[in-house]
């Protein structure tokens, strides 16, 4: 896979994961499993709305233009080809959560709700990736944090189990990182 779209894809993640917390930190009011991730995005502070809402927007759209570009750069095989395909669809619906912010109920249900749905393909994906290509540590990594992700949706209230699963953005870098 052409590894300079992979490494600019993966900074993408870097820096949104990098404004997320950092807009969670500064936000006073923002909880730990008090609030939703979203709430960072209709915050009262402008420094925290730009900081979420625009690493939303722009990180969203750079990742996907990220696997488009591998896509048309490389030889994908059938399967890395669907998991390409998601992983746009993942930039894409992150760059809805920012440009729809939660104060616009609907657009902005349909975009979160789409990238969850899209990452837990994409981890299905490489899953099955990684086994069908041996690579069994990484399949485990990815098996367990898939475990943890839904024990804690079973058993956490939603805003916990929110940032659990936005944290499976790092097993998802982790897989494009070992692409490179």
């Amino acid at each position: 896979m052409c590894s300079t779209y992979l490494i600019i894809g993966c900074s993408a993640l870097i820096v949104y994961i990098a404004l997320m917390v950092s807009a969670m930190l500064t936000d006073k009011e923002w909880k730990f499993g008090k609030n939703y991730i979203s709430d960072l995005g209709v915050s009262k502070r402008p420094s925290t709305r730009y900081m979420f809402n625009g690493g939303c927007i722009v990180c969203g759209i750079v990742f996907a233009l990220c696997m488009i570009g591998v896509i048309v750069s490389s030889e994908p095989t059938l399967p890395e080809y669907v998991m390409l395909i998601l992983s746009v669809a993942l930039g894409l619906f992150l760059a809805g959560v920012g440009l729809f912010p939660e104060d616009k109920i609907t657009p902005h249900k349909i975009a979160a709700a789409s990238y969850f749905i899209v990452r837990f393909a994409v981890l299905i994906t490489m899953l099955l990736l990684d086994i069908s290509n041996q690579q069994f540590i990484l399949a485990a990594v990815t098996v367990v944090a898939i475990a943890v992700a839904l024990i804690c949706a079973k058993m956490l209230p939603f805003p916990t189990t929110e940032v659990i699963w936005v944290s499976l953005l790092g097993v998802v870098l982790l897989h494009y990182i070992v692409m490179i």
